[in-house]
């Protein structure tokens, strides 16, 4: 975003937010417009509004993951049921310079045995005001979006997130609890965690194991 469309917006915002003049200006009852008028944000306010809507250190972390990658994962819908393993291969790309990490994955899904074309997409961005990851997912399997919220943790390099979405297996949400372990610059895993349908007790649904592509 740019300095004038920020200027604009922040204009838009105040001029909104004025009291309406009174028909007759004349009338000694009624203030004049730079008495009513709210006062503008001052340099220091302007400035740390634009800063706030830069880029920062947590978009550098994520664009560590622009580029081609291949990826194996292991998953199990249930903590008895069996499991299926997977391949693909995900394009990440930075989208609106720099802001949000953007993952196009392509690869197969195992259903009832058999391998099923699969596709799915993420969005993930940095909130510099919530100062919290931000996450969305959807795929040619469901109907319905993951979405999330996590910070990261400096000692394990790690992305923890929780997030909800609808679940067809119970007709209600469901909640899982995910990491993104950066692990060098040409490896990354992924794993979600949630609790068991049957039991109720949280068990390793999925993990994803990413190799960069050179």
């Amino acid at each position: 975003m740019n300095k004038f469309f920020a200027t604009a917006l922040m204009a838009g915002c105040l001029a909104f937010s004025m009291p309406a003049l009174a028909e007759d200006a004349a009338a000694e009852a009624v203030p004049s417009a730079a008495e009513t008028a709210p006062a503008g944000p001052d340099a220091e306010a302007m400035a740390k509004m634009m800063e706030l809507m830069q880029p920062g250190e947590m978009h550098k972390k994520l664009e560590t993951l622009a580029g081609s990658w291949s990826y194996t994962s292991s998953m199990q819908m249930t903590a008895d049921a069996p499991v299926e393993e997977s391949s693909g291969t995900s394009e990440n790309t930075m989208v609106f310079g720099g802001r949000f990490l953007k993952m196009a994955v392509k690869g197969t899904m195992k259903m009832n045995g058999q391998d099923v074309p699969f596709e799915g997409e993420a969005l993930t961005g940095y909130d510099n005001v919530a100062q919290q990851f931000q996450n969305v997912w959807y795929d040619s399997f469901a109907t319905s979006m993951m979405t999330g919220t996590g910070t990261f943790d400096e000692a394990t390099q790690t992305i923890k997130e929780v997030a909800e979405a609808s679940c067809p297996m119970t007709g209600g949400k469901r909640s899982f609890r995910n990491e993104t372990k950066f692990i060098d610059a040409d490896h990354f895993s992924y794993t979600m965690h949630s609790a068991d349908p049957k039991s109720g007790v949280e068990y390793k649904m999925m993990e994803i194991q990413y190799t960069r592509v050179k």
